[in-house]
């Protein structure tokens, strides 16, 4: 039996969605990615993210959490139902030891946040790094 998977690519991010993520809709889904692409948004981001109590919480020092990459916002009216997000890795100065840290702080669209640790993708034989995330429902990725 073939098993199909929906993709949808763009520059920002890649979202996989399983055949059983998409069986039994009952109306169209829709995804808006958004990245942060100023300066000043990212930065923003950043303060937000250094002064969160999840980040406070999880280091003595906050410090040690910084931003990788292009802040997000991914809207869906698909809940609850497992996506994996895919995120390119675009500094390429990154040690082993940091792409082993890699984390992605989530702030759902219900008010939760959480730290998610993805796993390291190696796309196009290692010409782009990207990291990869299985989620249940809509996030948004400062």
């Amino acid at each position: 039996m073939l098993r199909a998977v929906m993709y949808i690519e763009t520059d920002n991010a890649s979202l996989q969605l399983p055949t059983n993520s998409l069986q039994g809709l009952s109306s169209d889904i829709f995804f808006h990615l958004v990245p942060i692409k100023d300066t000043v948004g990212g930065e923003v981001v950043e303060q937000r993210i250094q002064n969160d109590p999840l980040i406070v919480k999880s280091s003595s020092n906050t410090a040690d959490f910084r931003l990788v990459g292009r802040p997000m916002t991914i809207e869906t009216n698909m809940s609850s139902r497992p996506v994996t997000v895919v995120l390119p890795i675009r500094e390429t100065n990154l040690t082993q030891k940091e792409l082993d840290k890699l984390q992605v702080f989530i702030e759902h669209s219900d008010g939760t946040k959480e730290l998610v640790k993805g796993k390291i993708v190696n796309l196009m034989e290692l010409i782009n790094r990207k990291l990869s995330l299985k989620l249940p429902s809509s996030a948004h990725f400062p």
